[in-house]
């Protein structure tokens, strides 16, 4: 048996994305690339798995049963390799982490009806889902 080559990672990528939107136009704009990239993309992994991922209609396309496979075991895959590089975002998915200087937070709780709150003593400018790292500025 003659060893294969690694999967093209770019074109596992497109697919996944062109796959969970049905459409190549909608994959393009997530992935920063034209429609006509996604659609190389797709056609090479076909071309490297020896078989169809999309049945292609006039301005639409539906994945066929090997696609549908491959998609969603990619999907799980890309879901995992984005917790493993960013542990945090499994712990609170819905929250956003901001970093900011007191001169910020001051601009901001200035623009606001009323002040941030503040946090425990020795974290001056704190508030309770706020943390204060290194050196503080002026204020």
């Amino acid at each position: 048996m003659k060893p294969r080559h690694a999967p093209p990672l770019n074109a596992l990528r497109a697919f996944e994305a062109a796959a969970r939107f049905l459409s190549f136009q909608k994959a393009a704009t997530q992935l920063f690339v034209t429609p006509a990239a996604v659609s190389h993309q797709v056609k090479r992994l076909e071309a490297y798995l020896g078989t169809a991922l999309f049945e292609r209609g006039h301005r639409a396309v539906m994945l066929t049963p090997q696609g549908a496979t491959l998609a969603a075991s990619l999907t799980e895959i890309f879901k995992m390799l984005d917790l493993a590089l960013d542990p945090s975002a499994a712990a609170e998915p819905d929250h956003l982490r901001v970093s900011t200087t007191g001169v910020v937070r001051r601009e901001v709780a200035g623009a606001q009806a009323s002040p941030l709150p503040r946090g425990p003593p020795g974290y001056p400018g704190a508030g309770p889902h706020e943390r204060s790292a290194g050196r503080r500025g002026p204020g």
